[in-house]
């Protein structure tokens, strides 16, 4: 049985752990919705040193990171997966791979944030 969770304009459809798959719906303002399918592939570990995301407003909460998360979404029409994996120094690697339009392994990494990452991979697909 799916479960249905509502996070501020987001609603997430699941039925972990008997499936990998999760479904976000979110809602703009004007009342436009996207859908988006997420296969996780690892959970990840969360190490001692564990870093949080950044926030982007005193309001947001702030979320632990894991090492070794892996999940496979669509992204601008490519197929992609997401990684976080930690240095040896505690910092956080955010890893996208893909196949460019020739089907060649692509795949760009950013220090800073998931967010930067999907930044840095959309500078180069355009």
């Amino acid at each position: 049985m799916d479960n249905m969770e509502q996070n501020s304009n987001r609603t997430f459809i699941h039925n972990y752990p008997n499936s990998n798959i999760i479904t976000t719906i979110y809602y703009e303002s004007g009342g436009k919705s996207h859908l988006r399918k997420y296969i996780i592939h690892s959970l990840g570990i969360y190490p001692s040193n564990v870093k949080k995301i950044k926030r982007t407003s005193k309001n947001c909460p702030e979320y632990e990171i894991p090492d070794n998360y892996k999940v496979e979404t669509t992204l601008e029409g490519y197929d992609i997966i997401c990684e976080t994996n930690y240095s040896s120094n505690g910092t956080v690697k955010f890893i996208l791979n893909w196949k460019d339009s020739q089907g060649i392994d692509r795949y760009i990494s950013n220090n800073n944030s998931a967010s930067g990452v999907g930044k840095d991979f959309l500078m180069v697909i355009y």
